[in-house]
């Protein structure tokens, strides 16, 4: 099937046109080997032709500074697809140029697509398609992803470039640094150098590419080494001088095929950013957006939520009535309490992800997100934590494993560690499930949504703590600038955003379907044999062997247990709970209402929130960190945080602070 790469730099629009083109006909997964997400799909004509479209990920070059960006021109130059689609921002072009230029150096096909002419337009810019065409040498297709005229054309277009002759562009260096790129390409087609176009390779040495200087030096003989270190020694200061040039390039592209009117007027999104960036506006607008969706979410998910859970209910009733002999009555049992009673537990909750994915998406479809991003780097920054992190710690609130991993683009070792180590404090989705049943259970319905937002507030002080004794001791160092772009506001593509939402429900989705399935029979087991009541079960032995560590804390040996289960993933808490305390999904919020006492849950409901992240995290903060010791450290950390929280929430709850 005919490969095609879908490239280009950050905010450009890059995800809706991949949405557009494939529809539901995508995968999502990791690419080989490596921790960046990995989505391809499938692009099909109206004749019936099929092609399979690599959404690569957004980069804003192609060095080998990040994993992104090595990924982005590995799969380009070894899986050689058969056309690149590079889009670019129509209102940012000077910037978004400069990736096409280094695309263009891959000698593949190329099509540029103007992408968001509409907000271009906006801005006051006047672009001539045709001249800009001309200018870069390569086709070039305005577009507005949900005008179904254009996405036609793209069509066409595509249909047309595919397995055409490489487009080399219009773009060249000046002539002393071609010739001297000249000269060192002419070097070396008499090496093994694989996909590698040697022009491209003599670039990349110019610009002291690590990965390319490693692989050269490997290969290429002392003589020929030597020749080209000569060569390089031509052009003092070579990385800016080359970069220098493609700006100098692109500006003369411009200046024959662009305009802007209205240059130096505030545009609306620069108007709006005065209120909501604004240094004492942007976070009080911040945290009431922030409560607002909380709000939303109790509101619409907990009526879902029943529904879900009184369906389920209604299955393992069915399962005790009618299945009856020859299947043993244990069978039976472990169907509807184990395995149906544990799942549906953690599919009721399933509205309430998705409701908080398409919540969050659309703050971050219609470009809010990276004014947050801005707006908490004031306060990031006097705690030592780069401005970076605050992208590790948003993804945090949907799961740990993949914010952890997204700290190795931190600029050095140091803001690395500080961001693995604080990450594991948000709430995750895993940790909201258990904390809407928990906040249900010990207050009122009205009080929900501010329990969840200082729940919320405690996550932000507790991350602000640790990151100040951190950097005060073992991290000491200096703060690097943080730079985010902002890109303009626009309206939101619901398409889009419930793909997005979809996309992270359905992986909650597969856990409870099938590691929670597992784990709920397990516990059921555990809580069954050999026989009598649970209390005297191999679950029910291990918990009151247990017991003892937990009555400071208010905890008796079914909570212990439900804390134990919740290590391996914190989905299963809940399962646990259900399966220790004869509850179902439509039931366990009453369930635990009439069987905890309030200082006992409210101590469970603080030490379920920050004690141990689940197995997956502490295996990736070994991986990512590299350091045992940093794992051990974060491992203990959190119990003696969660342990330190949850006995003073136990004590002042008997003493009637904060009693409903």
């Amino acid at each position: 099937m005919t490969v095609i790469a879908l490239t280009g730099q950050p905010n450009v629009g890059k995800s809706s046109v991949f949405n557009a083109l494939t529809g539901l006909r995508q995968h999502v997964g990791n690419w080989p080997g490596k921790t960046v997400e990995k989505k391809e799909g499938t692009m099909t004509w109206p004749d019936g032709r099929e092609a399979r479209l690599i959404d690569l990920p957004g980069t804003y070059s192609l060095t080998s500074h990040t994993l992104e960006e090595l990924v982005t021109r590995d799969f380009i130059l070894q899986d050689n697809p058969e056309l690149i689609i590079n889009v670019v921002d129509a209102a940012n072009l000077e910037r978004n140029l400069y990736l096409t230029t280094e695309v263009m150096d891959l000698e593949r096909p190329v099509v540029v697509l103007l992408n968001m002419m509409d907000l271009a337009g906006q801005k006051g810019y006047h672009i001539d398609v045709a001249a800009l065409s001309a200018a870069l040498g390569l086709p070039v297709l305005p577009l507005v992803t949900n005008r179904r005229a254009d996405l036609t054309g793209l069509y066409e277009l595509v249909g047309r470039s595919i397995n055409q002759p490489a487009a080399r562009g219009n773009f060249r260096f000046s002539v002393a640094v071609e010739d001297v790129l000249g000269k060192i390409a002419a070097l070396l087609p008499k090496y093994d150098l694989a996909h590698y176009p040697p022009r491209w390779l003599a670039i990349k040495l110019l610009e002291d590419d690590t990965q390319v200087n490693q692989m050269l030096a490997a290969q290429i003989d002392s003589g020929d080494m030597t020749v080209i270190r000569q060569l390089l020694e031509q052009l003092p200061d070579r990385s800016d001088l080359l970069a220098g040039e493609r700006y100098r390039w692109i500006n003369t592209v411009l200046d024959t095929a662009a305009r802007r009117d209205n240059l130096g007027r505030l545009s609306p999104s620069d108007r709006v950013d005065q209120v909501l960036t604004n240094r004492w506006l942007g976070l009080p607008i911040l945290l009431t957006a922030l409560a607002a969706i909380f709000l939303v979410v109790f509101k619409l998910a907990i009526p879902l939520q029943d529904i879900i859970g009184n369906l389920f209910a209604w299955l393992s009733g069915l399962v005790d009535t009618y299945l009856g002999p020859p299947v043993p009555v244990w069978f039976t049992h472990l169907l509807s309490g184990g395995i149906l009673a544990g799942v549906g537990t953690a599919m009721s909750f399933v509205p309430l992800i998705f409701i908080s994915f398409t919540l969050f998406g659309l703050m971050e479809d219609v470009g809010y997100f990276a004014r947050a991003a801005f707006v908490i780097d004031r306060f990031l920054g006097p705690l030592g934590l780069p401005g970076k992190s605050f992208i590790s710690l948003l993804m945090g609130y949907g799961c740990n494993v993949p914010a952890i991993m997204a700290a190795r683009t931190a600029e050095n070792n140091r803001d690395k560690l500080l961001t693995i180590m604080v990450t594991p404090l948000t709430i995750c989705s895993a940790r909201q499930v258990v904390a809407v049943a928990l906040i249900g259970a010990l207050f009122r319905p009205a009080e929900g949504p501010w329990v969840m937002l200082g729940l919320y507030l405690t996550g932000f002080i507790l991350i602000s703590a640790t990151s100040l004794i951190l950097k005060s001791t073992v991290l000491k160092g200096e703060r690097n600038l943080f730079f985010i772009e902002l890109p303009m506001y626009r309206l939101p593509n619901w398409y889009n955003i419930v793909n997005y939402a979809w996309h992270k429900t359905r992986s909650y989705f597969r856990r409870a379907a099938t590691f929670i399935a597992v784990v709920s029979a397990l516990l059921w087991f555990l809580a069954n044999f050999p026989g009598g009541d649970i209390g005297h079960s191999l679950l029910g032995i291990a918990g009151h062997w247990l017991a003892p560590l937990g009555r400071p804390f208010g905890f008796d040996w079914r909570l212990i247990v439900a804390l134990v289960a919740g290590f391996s993933a914190k989905e299963t808490t809940l399962a646990t709970l259900g399966v220790l305390y004869h509850a179902n999904e439509s039931n366990i919020s009453t369930v635990l209402t009439k069987n905890l006492p309030f200082a006992s849950g409210l101590s469970f409901f603080v030490f379920s929130m920050f004690y141990l992240p689940c197995l997956v995290t502490v295996y990736t903060i070994r991986t990512e960190s590299g350091s045992l010791k940093w794992t051990l450290f974060s491992v203990v950390y959190s119990l003696v945080l969660a342990a330190t929280l949850s006995l003073a929430a136990y004590h002042l709850a008997l003493a009637g602070v904060g009693r409903p």
